[in-house]
């Protein structure tokens, strides 16, 4: 017989008897026959008597119940041994056995936190916690625990000090409004919980425990890695989202409450539910009990925010105030476009590194989609008073119905894969987010403000395809300086969406930042096939949080009914371009048609003026003749690779070779290269201006032989002597005699192109023959060439008053001449083999004139 003590010794634990198994989205258990009744609330508790060890000392049971896990039904107990004598009680000396009434026995284990435990101190306890595996229908009071005394004079070296055996109505699970004391890394802890709530996501209950947690001890405590359960009246056991208890730090009298969320299928009960707390053992890999409570009745909550409501939930050491900012909608040919803005505001004092939440689309038909954050990174931090905004993307069918759907924020995947809903927000209804070109959109995030607006829409040919640019002014709105965003976009050509990955962004100005009120310029461009319509064409532009990001947040979308008018120069005119880092001035200096054997030239020369502060290079571009049809023809440009000085000026030549069947006057097109891959590659056209040209009326001959020009040369001729040449007393052509003046431009200061003149003689007999010499203007320079070709070929000099005299070869000279009396020279301008006359005068044979 034992003495029993004033101790208070019994302490009940419920019965946890269940079966889990994964299905999406939650955890769900399907509960073994043992279980399959419901569970009821005991309405009494058990008391399990003590067993003495001597007249002070005695061992209770503290702890009992069975947990179903992946291993099976684990049976796990726990004693108390209390030592009241003056001397160490030595624990090798005692051991338990597990039996069940049937006469089975049990293997039981000591788990491995409490195996160096191998004494008890005079007035202290200890405890001691076994597990072992049994059958999958045993019952708690199917079960007693023999504890044994080694003794080498008994029958197996065994003394039976007593006997634990479970009444059928033995429960400890921890009362509504009561709290349960835990031992944690050695350090207690008062536990209790507060309140429970519940709302309905869909085809589920979301249910939201305020769990409390007081540090009782003497020490800071980390709290372990605990597993959490709900437990529904059936025995269907479903996992508890932990992120708040995760390496939790209590001080000690301090209070931590936190918010635990589980989803139910909304076929079960939510009354009579209880809350189950376990943790692995990792060296046996079993889990172990360690408290369970009956939870309250619950209160009703309604998950979902109104439109442009808040909602505010405890997230880390932290709280997050959430709110869905606007919604926009917009229309594919096949799909709906999808993009929610979500607003976090850290509302508490600590800093939170985001987790991977779960955003979903959920129709009011209960259909669900997932939603992509588009400007989140991988490690996104929210700093104390500080916002982030989510740009939460979709492509939905167009036969989906979207009134009325909703936002649910779902926490991060746990290792076994299941999520939880945290909080839930109606849509609004979709904003405008769809402007027209030259339409400025209003575009504000993380209280920046800016003004996007389409100001051109281009099309042109590039190769087998033509390139859309679509030029964007981004304003600066705000009081202080703001960056350039980083943009990427794609195309919706006549409602089909275009391969964004061949859409490209380039920043146009050469500036890392925007001032208050000042703007920025930017282009959009890809290819299209040239049969392409576009008819309706739409731009969609995002902000990316850097040049890697792959997926950005909506600006919004930019429409034009088909492609702008290329801007065309009246002729006489300056195209001033802004873009700064390359502004300068462009103006068509003259147009001239050069007649050639099978073809005629339409030649313009440019004159180019750089207006910035320092030298910079000439833009690369491409050029077209646009023919009255929009017939394109292409077009050679000269390269000018030096540097052009501020306020420089420089003179660069376009031509092609047109049809001598030509009559209208076509425009120069001109657009800046985008440079594409390899030495000389051209990967799009934009920036595309005209210049009209006038060729409709033949320009004016020179009779005079004084002033023309031939940019940049102007030139005058005059004191003319035509006589034949002779050599070794035969003649073999004409000399001609002159007196000429050559004047360069200074206001150039390179030339791209150069010319040729050509003199022609065309004698006024019957057969009107003619003899020509081609004549360089300028002299050779320093490589030994002139402009118009090599150092050996006949040129003039500039200068004034100066004489030359040219030879026109022609060994038939005598055989070609009837009459030396009236011959006329002809003047023209040569290039690429083209010629177009300047000046004509009719001269007589030996005469100076």
């Amino acid at each position: 017989m034992y003495r029993r003590t004033n101790t208070t010794i019994a302490i009940a634990l419920g019965t946890l008897l269940l079966v889990p198994s994964l299905t999406d989205p939650i955890l769900a258990a399907t509960p073994t026959k043992a279980t399959a009744k419901p569970v009821v609330k005991p309405t009494t508790t058990s008391t399990i008597p003590p067993i003495a060890l001597t007249a002070k000392s005695y061992v209770s049971m503290k702890e009992a119940q069975i947990l179903a896990t992946d291993k099976g039904n684990v049976f796990t107990y726990t004693i108390s041994v209390f030592n009241r004598d003056a001397r160490e009680l030595q624990w090798i000396n005692y051991w338990t056995k597990l039996k069940s009434k049937a006469g089975n026995n049990y293997t039981a284990k000591l788990v491995s936190t409490d195996k160096e435990k191998t004494k008890i101190a005079p007035q202290s306890s200890e405890n001691f916690t076994f597990h072992a595996i049994v059958g999958p229908t045993t019952k708690l009071s199917d079960l007693m625990v023999e504890f044994i005394q080694w003794d080498f004079s008994a029958a197996n070296y065994e003394k039976r000090r007593g006997i634990f055996k479970f009444p059928v109505n033995y429960s400890v699970t921890t009362p509504i409004n009561k709290t349960k004391v835990v031992l944690a890394n050695n350090t207690k802890l008062n536990t209790a919980v507060e309140k429970m709530s519940v709302s309905k996501d869909g085809n589920y209950f979301a249910v939201d425990i305020t769990y409390a947690l007081e540090n009782i001890g003497y020490r800071n405590l980390t709290l372990p890695a605990y597993e959490l359960s709900l437990r529904t009246n059936t025995g269907v056991l479903y996992p508890v989202q932990t992120e708040e208890l995760k390496d939790l730090s209590i001080q000690p009298r301090d209070k931590k409450r936190v918010h635990l969320k589980a989803s139910v299928p909304i076929k079960n009960s939510t009354k009579n539910l209880q809350l189950v707390v376990t943790q692995t053992d990792e060296t046996d890999k079993i889990t172990l009990p360690v408290a369970s409570y009956w939870l309250p009745e619950p209160t009703t909550a309604n998950l979902f925010a109104e439109p442009n409501q808040q909602r505010a939930f405890v997230a880390g050491t932290t709280t997050l105030t959430t709110k869905v900012k606007k919604l926009f909608i917009t229309q594919t040919d096949r799909n709906q476009s999808v993009s929610v803005y979500f607003d976090m505001l850290n509302s508490g004092t600590n800093a939170y590194e985001l987790p991977a939440y779960e955003y979903i689309l959920q129709t009011r038909n209960g259909l669900q989609y997932p939603l992509t954050a588009a400007n989140a990174t991988e490690k996104m931090v929210v700093n104390p008073a500080d916002h982030k905004e989510l740009q939460l993307n979709a492509n939905i069918s167009k036969t989906v119905d979207l009134a009325g759907a909703s936002l649910l924020l779902k926490s991060a995947k746990n290792d076994k894969g299941v999520n939880f809903v945290i909080a839930g927000y109606k849509l609004p209804q979709s904003s405008q987010n769809e402007v027209a070109i030259n339409t400025e959109l209003a575009y504000e995030a993380d209280t920046r403000k800016y003004g996007f607006t389409l100001n051109a829409l281009q099309r042109l040919p590039l190769g087998n395809e033509d390139v859309v640019a679509a030029e964007f002014t981004i304003t600066n709105h705000d009081t202080r300086p703001l960056s350039v965003p980083t943009l990427s976009a794609h195309y919706i050509l006549d409602g089909v969406k275009l391969d964004e990955t061949k859409t490209k962004v380039i920043k146009l100005d050469q500036i890392v930042e925007i001032g208050p009120k000042d703007s920025a310029k930017v282009i959009v461009h890809t290819k299209i096939p040239y049969s392409s319509v576009g008819s309706n064409v739409k731009v969609a532009l995002f902000e990316k949080e850097n040049e890697e990001a792959k997926t950005g947040k909506l600006i919004g979308q930019f429409k034009s009914s088909g492609f702008t008018e290329i801007p065309v120069v009246a002729k006489g005119q300056t195209l001033t371009t802004e873009t700064i880092g390359k502004r300068a001035n462009y103006t068509v200096v003259d147009t001239k048609r050069y007649a050639g054997n099978t073809n005629d030239l339409i030649y313009m020369n440019l004159m180019v003026e750089n207006l910035e502060k320092r030298s910079v290079e000439l833009n690369k571009m491409t050029g077209f003749l646009r023919l009255a049809n929009n017939e394109m023809l292409p077009i050679s440009l000269s390269d000018y690779k030096t540097q052009i000085t501020p306020n420089g000026k420089v003179l660069i030549s376009a031509w092609a070779n047109v049809p001598k069947t030509l009559q209208q006057s076509p425009t120069l097109i001109l657009a800046n290269n985008v440079a594409g891959t390899g030495e000389g590659a051209v990967d799009a056209l934009i920036q595309a201006n005209g210049f009209a040209a006038d060729l409709t009326s033949a320009p004016t001959l020179n009779t005079s032989l004084k002033d023309m020009t031939i940019e940049p040369y102007k030139f005058s001729l005059s004191k003319f002597n035509t006589y034949l040449s002779v050599t070794n007393m035969a003649a073999d052509g004409i000399k001609l005699d002159f007196i000429y003046d050559l004047e360069k431009k200074s206001e150039y200061e390179g030339v791209a192109e150069s010319h040729q003149l050509l003199f022609e003689l065309e004698d006024q007999g019957f057969d009107k023959f003619t003899f020509s010499k081609k004549v360089a203007l300028g002299k050779p320079d320093d490589t030994g060439t002139t402009p118009g070709g090599n150092a050996n070929e006949t040129y003039l000099e500039v200068g004034k008053g100066l004489t030359k005299t040219i030879v026109l070869n022609d060994p038939e000279i005598l055989n070609k001449i009837q009459k030396y009396e009236e011959i006329k020279i002809n003047i023209y301008d040569v290039y690429q083999n083209h010629k177009s006359l300047v000046a004509s005068k009719m001269l007589r044979w030996y005469t100076v004139e």
